[in-house]
């Protein structure tokens, strides 16, 4: 899927959750439904493609959904990091 299908299609599936909210057919929960925190719930689609299937979270889980890991640090970081600790870099890690 193109970027600009795919950004459609994932405004299409906002749309539509939106308006079943609106309309009454889905419920928006006043808890997260991982930490079950309270505030604003947003609706995290797994699947745009399916619209109305959403886990509903408060913004910092849903943020944590969304991130990305981060990259391992280079090579020479984690020798220096080890070699500060007093430990030899390798495949081992020993």
């Amino acid at each position: 899927m193109d970027k600009i299908s795919s950004r459609k299609t994932r405004a299409m599936a906002r749309i539509t959750l939106a308006n079943a909210v609106n309309a009454g057919r889905l419920v928006r929960p006043d808890r997260c439904g991982i930490c079950g925190g309270t505030g604003v719930i947003h609706g995290h689609h797994a699947d745009y493609a399916e619209p109305l299937s959403v886990i509903w979270v408060c913004r910092a889980c849903h943020g944590r959904l969304h991130a990305k890991p981060a990259p391992p640090p280079p090579e020479d970081v984690v020798r220096a990091a080890l070699a500060a600790i007093g430990r030899k870099g390798g495949a081992s890690g020993t």
